[in-house]
């Protein structure tokens, strides 16, 4: 069972500290004095892959982020592929899981894994040279 409390405090004009779950109906400037947040979520796009060797297609901060989940499409001509992979790592070495893949014919691509100088990255290796795109989204969890 969920609860949720709303609190309706008007108008807070500066040095306000809040904790919790805080729900804004509006806000204003460009968020560059912002502390404490990063985004959790990012999509990668890389185009014109042309080799079978091992290509890095998207890659996290080791030290902000323990775990993630990626889907990751491949299209290479007409035909495409899609996976699910669980990442994780304990500061040195990376692991992962790819519990679901499907592909509209042969798999296009395989996966790996590694950290180097602090980044996680996620690894592409193509079943073929013809030119492919692979579009990476990680969801992030903090360490």
């Amino acid at each position: 069972m969920s609860q949720t409390k709303t609190q309706l405090v008007g108008n807070v004009v500066g040095g306000a500290v809040f904790s919790g779950i805080v729900t804004a109906t509006s806000f204003s400037g460009d968020g560059s004095n912002l502390t404490g947040i990063s985004a959790g979520a990012e999509q990668t796009t890389t185009s014109g892959i042309t080799t079978t060797a091992v290509t890095g297609i998207a890659t996290f901060n080791s030290a902000l982020y323990r775990s993630a989940r990626a889907r990751v499409q491949i299209t290479q001509g007409s035909d495409y592929q899609i996976s699910e992979l669980h990442l994780v790592h304990d500061g040195t070495t990376a692991s992962f899981v790819e519990p679901a893949t499907i592909a509209t014919g042969s798999l296009l691509g395989s996966f790996s894994v590694g950290i180097t100088a602090g980044a996680y990255q996620l690894n592409v290796s193509m079943s073929s040279a013809s030119s492919a795109t692979v579009e990476a989204y990680l969801e992030r969890l903090a360490v």
